[in-house]
């Protein structure tokens, strides 16, 4: 029978801003060089794609549905290149489809590095490569450095907003607009109310706050806002992150690998979360919530991606998302792995 969670509070969901903030001034490698800071990982896809202007922009048939908004472009074509349920894609299949100039975006899923004989192999072809490294921000840098690289830190870290975009020839930046109030102002009060409900001194209106925040998400030419880009220089430690994240991943391996995507947690990589597969996910996942433990999906395809991509669709309807995140020690992940275990067993 599962104990309780050591914090008496729920597992997943939102971030919550950070406690304190620094005075010293950070300089993580997201944010080396001269970045653009964006209101969203989306709006950088989108610069990347009007910058560019690509025939065709190649999405992998494993993506979430932000992606394929903001790759849509008027007078550019989106295509899909096969991801299988292990997420690999076949390099040979996909260099035979794509032609000089188009845009690749590859992407690292959830921490673990994509394909680098891919990626140089595309790049030496002619087309352009986006990579996409919204769930690997604090992960090693790669070796093969792409046309684009996009981070997205409000996937690991507690911001309201931002997405970060480099680029190896200049973009104007010239003219962002200020994220807009209808967004901004839910999803600051979001991640305001989640730390303090985080600290037993608020209810779960941050969820309703923070859907509402994402309703009004803007695409295009909009700017971090100034206290996201504050706090990413200095509120948060970004080693002591990635150290819990890794202990806690290999924590739940060790008590669920059968059931994990990506078992073995490569050197470097600092995970989003700890994905797996399971035949009756949403049955699990319904035991989950009721423990408390909100594991997300990454992510639903229908009406997004072809159907014709079957191994992806497979994917999409078995996996979910365990939380492993720097909030937990590791008592909440061996609540996760019991909660899990009894729900499998069922």
């Amino acid at each position: 029978m599962p104990t309780s969670n050591s914090r008496q509070s729920i597992i997943g969901g939102k971030f919550g801003l950070p406690m304190t903030i620094s005075m010293a001034d950070q300089s993580p490698s997201f944010l080396e060089g001269n970045p653009i800071l964006l209101a969203n990982a989306r709006s950088g896809i989108r610069l990347a794609v009007e910058h560019s202007r690509p025939p065709t922009v190649w999405l992998p048939s494993y993506c979430c549905g932000t992606m394929v908004a903001g790759a849509d472009v008027p007078g550019t074509s989106i295509r899909f290149y096969a991801v299988d349920e292990h997420l690999t894609t076949q390099g040979e299949e996909m260099l035979s489809s794509v032609d000089p100039g188009d845009l690749a975006i590859l992407v690292d899923y959830f921490g673990f590095a994509t394909d680098a004989g891919l990626m140089a192999a595309l790049m030496q072809a002619g087309v352009l490569v986006l990579h996409d490294r919204s769930q690997a921000l604090l992960s090693d840098s790669p070796k093969v450095v792409a046309d684009f690289v996009l981070y997205s830190p409000r996937k690991l870290i507690g911001v309201a907003d931002g997405g970060i975009l480099h680029a190896r020839r200049r973009i104007d930046r010239d003219g962002l607009a200020p994220i807009p109030a209808d967004c901004f102002g839910p999803l600051f009060a979001a991640v305001l109310q989640r730390r303090d409900f985080d600290i037993g001194a608020g209810d779960r209106q941050w969820r309703a706050l923070f859907a509402q925040g994402q309703a009004h998400m803007p695409i295009g030419r909009y700017a971090m806002s100034d206290l996201s880009s504050s706090l990413l220089h200095r509120a948060f430690d970004y080693e002591a992150i990635a150290r819990r994240r890794r202990a806690n991943y290999e924590t739940l391996s060790a008590r669920l690998a059968r059931v994990a995507l990506l078992p073995d947690l490569e050197p470097g990589s600092v995970p989003l979360g700890f994905p797996v597969i399971v035949s009756q996910r949403d049955r699990v996942r319904d035991h989950l919530f009721s423990h408390d433990i909100y594991p997300p999906v990454h992510w639903p395809l229908t009406g997004i991606v072809p159907e014709a991509f079957h191994e992806s669709h497979f994917l999409a309807t078995r996996i979910m998302t365990l939380p492993c995140d720097q909030r937990y020690a590791p008592a909440d992940m061996e609540y996760i792995a019991d909660c899990a275990e009894e729900a499998l067993a069922c």
